[in-house]
Protein backbone atom coordinates (compact mmCIF):
# COMPACT_ATOMS: atom_id res chain seq x y z
CA UNK A 1 0.00 0.00 0.00
CA UNK A 2 1.53 3.36 -1.00
CA UNK A 3 2.11 5.92 1.70
CA UNK A 4 -0.39 8.80 1.76
CA UNK A 5 0.89 12.01 0.27
CA UNK A 6 1.63 14.64 2.86
CA UNK A 7 2.68 18.17 2.35
CA UNK A 8 6.23 18.99 3.27
CA UNK A 9 7.17 21.72 5.71
CA UNK A 10 8.26 24.07 2.92
CA UNK A 11 4.96 23.55 1.10
CA UNK A 12 3.06 24.37 4.30
CA UNK A 13 5.06 27.56 4.82
CA UNK A 14 4.59 28.53 1.17
CA UNK A 15 0.83 28.10 1.36
CA UNK A 16 0.57 30.09 4.60
CA UNK A 17 2.85 32.90 3.44
CA UNK A 18 0.72 33.82 0.45
CA UNK A 19 3.76 33.84 -1.79
CA UNK A 20 4.22 32.21 -5.14
CA UNK A 21 7.12 29.75 -5.46
CA UNK A 22 9.30 32.45 -6.96
CA UNK A 23 8.94 34.46 -3.75
CA UNK A 24 6.79 37.23 -5.19
CA UNK A 25 3.97 38.40 -2.94
CA UNK A 26 0.39 38.02 -4.05
CA UNK A 27 -0.20 41.76 -4.02
CA UNK A 28 2.31 42.26 -6.82
CA UNK A 29 -0.04 40.73 -9.39
CA UNK A 30 -2.74 43.24 -8.39
CA UNK A 31 -0.59 46.35 -8.96
CA UNK A 32 -1.57 46.81 -12.62
CA UNK A 33 -5.23 46.26 -11.70
CA UNK A 34 -5.04 48.95 -9.02
CA UNK A 35 -3.34 51.26 -11.52
CA UNK A 36 -6.15 50.53 -14.01
CA UNK A 37 -8.78 51.27 -11.38
CA UNK A 38 -7.15 54.59 -10.47
CA UNK A 39 -6.83 55.55 -14.14
CA UNK A 40 -10.48 54.67 -14.80
CA UNK A 41 -11.73 56.68 -11.83
CA UNK A 42 -9.56 59.67 -12.75
CA UNK A 43 -10.68 59.67 -16.40
CA UNK A 44 -14.35 59.35 -15.41
CA UNK A 45 -14.09 62.21 -12.90
CA UNK A 46 -12.37 64.41 -15.47
CA UNK A 47 -15.09 63.66 -18.06
CA UNK A 48 -18.02 64.11 -15.66
CA UNK A 49 -18.26 67.94 -15.78
CA UNK A 50 -18.28 67.91 -19.59
CA UNK A 51 -20.80 65.18 -20.39
CA UNK A 52 -22.49 62.49 -18.32
CA UNK A 53 -22.71 60.06 -21.27
CA UNK A 54 -18.98 60.39 -21.89
CA UNK A 55 -18.27 59.95 -18.15
CA UNK A 56 -20.18 56.70 -17.80
CA UNK A 57 -18.83 55.46 -21.14
CA UNK A 58 -15.32 56.05 -19.81
CA UNK A 59 -16.22 54.34 -16.53
CA UNK A 60 -17.71 51.31 -18.27
CA UNK A 61 -14.77 51.06 -20.67
CA UNK A 62 -12.35 51.06 -17.79
CA UNK A 63 -14.38 48.53 -15.81
CA UNK A 64 -14.41 46.21 -18.83
CA UNK A 65 -10.62 46.05 -18.31
CA UNK A 66 -10.42 46.22 -14.52
CA UNK A 67 -12.85 43.43 -13.60
CA UNK A 68 -11.39 40.76 -15.94
CA UNK A 69 -7.90 41.91 -14.94
CA UNK A 70 -8.74 41.47 -11.25
CA UNK A 71 -10.06 37.96 -11.93
CA UNK A 72 -6.87 37.11 -13.81
CA UNK A 73 -4.64 38.54 -11.07
CA UNK A 74 -6.55 36.60 -8.42
CA UNK A 75 -6.27 33.32 -10.32
CA UNK A 76 -2.56 33.79 -10.97
CA UNK A 77 -1.81 34.76 -7.37
CA UNK A 78 -3.01 31.45 -5.93
CA UNK A 79 0.07 29.78 -4.42
CA UNK A 80 1.20 26.65 -6.22
CA UNK A 81 3.98 24.20 -5.59
CA UNK A 82 4.15 22.29 -8.86
CA UNK A 83 4.78 23.80 -12.27
CA UNK A 84 1.79 21.98 -13.76
CA UNK A 85 -0.50 23.65 -11.20
CA UNK A 86 0.96 27.06 -12.01
CA UNK A 87 0.43 26.49 -15.74
CA UNK A 88 -3.18 25.48 -15.08
CA UNK A 89 -3.76 28.65 -13.06
CA UNK A 90 -2.31 30.81 -15.82
CA UNK A 91 -4.49 29.16 -18.50
CA UNK A 92 -7.59 29.46 -16.32
CA UNK A 93 -6.76 33.07 -15.51
CA UNK A 94 -6.27 34.11 -19.11
CA UNK A 95 -9.24 32.11 -20.39
CA UNK A 96 -11.45 33.57 -17.68
CA UNK A 97 -10.20 37.06 -18.43
CA UNK A 98 -11.05 36.68 -22.11
CA UNK A 99 -14.49 35.21 -21.33
CA UNK A 100 -15.27 37.96 -18.80
CA UNK A 101 -14.18 40.66 -21.24
CA UNK A 102 -16.40 39.29 -24.00
CA UNK A 103 -19.32 38.87 -21.59
CA UNK A 104 -18.95 42.41 -20.27
CA UNK A 105 -18.75 43.85 -23.79
CA UNK A 106 -21.93 41.99 -24.77
CA UNK A 107 -23.75 43.23 -21.66
CA UNK A 108 -22.60 46.84 -22.11
CA UNK A 109 -23.47 47.04 -25.80
CA UNK A 110 -26.81 45.29 -25.39
CA UNK A 111 -28.06 47.20 -22.36
CA UNK A 112 -26.45 50.66 -22.23
CA UNK A 113 -28.02 53.38 -24.37
CA UNK A 114 -26.65 55.93 -25.26
CA UNK A 115 -22.97 55.04 -25.21
CA UNK A 116 -20.06 57.14 -26.47
CA UNK A 117 -18.22 54.31 -28.23
CA UNK A 118 -15.10 56.36 -29.02
CA UNK A 119 -14.57 57.17 -25.35
CA UNK A 120 -15.51 53.64 -24.28
CA UNK A 121 -12.92 51.98 -26.52
CA UNK A 122 -10.41 54.78 -26.02
CA UNK A 123 -10.51 54.22 -22.29
CA UNK A 124 -10.18 50.47 -22.76
CA UNK A 125 -7.11 51.03 -24.90
CA UNK A 126 -5.46 53.53 -22.53
CA UNK A 127 -6.26 51.53 -19.39
CA UNK A 128 -4.68 48.42 -20.94
CA UNK A 129 -1.36 50.31 -21.00
CA UNK A 130 -1.26 49.98 -17.20
CA UNK A 131 0.22 46.51 -17.67
CA UNK A 132 3.22 48.09 -19.39
CA UNK A 133 3.43 51.35 -17.44
CA UNK A 134 3.18 49.98 -13.90
CA UNK A 135 6.45 47.98 -13.97
CA UNK A 136 8.30 50.88 -15.59
CA UNK A 137 7.01 53.37 -13.00
CA UNK A 138 7.72 50.99 -10.12
CA UNK A 139 11.23 50.32 -11.40
CA UNK A 140 11.89 54.07 -11.78
CA UNK A 141 10.66 54.79 -8.24
CA UNK A 142 12.80 51.97 -6.85
CA UNK A 143 15.83 53.26 -8.72
CA UNK A 144 15.31 56.80 -7.35
CA UNK A 145 15.06 55.46 -3.79
CA UNK A 146 18.20 53.37 -4.27
CA UNK A 147 20.07 56.37 -5.68
CA UNK A 148 19.06 58.50 -2.67
CA UNK A 149 20.22 55.84 -0.22
CA UNK A 150 23.55 55.52 -1.99
CA UNK A 151 24.10 59.29 -1.92
CA UNK A 152 23.47 59.48 1.84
Amino acid sequence: MPAPKTRGLNEERLAKSGRAPSGTPRSRSFRPVIAQLVMTAAFALVALPFDVVVAYSVLLGGLCCVIPGAFSAYRMSVPTVRVSEAATHVWMAQGGKLALTVLMLIVVFSSVEPLAAVFFFGTMLVVQTAYALEPMLTRAATQRMTDRLIQE
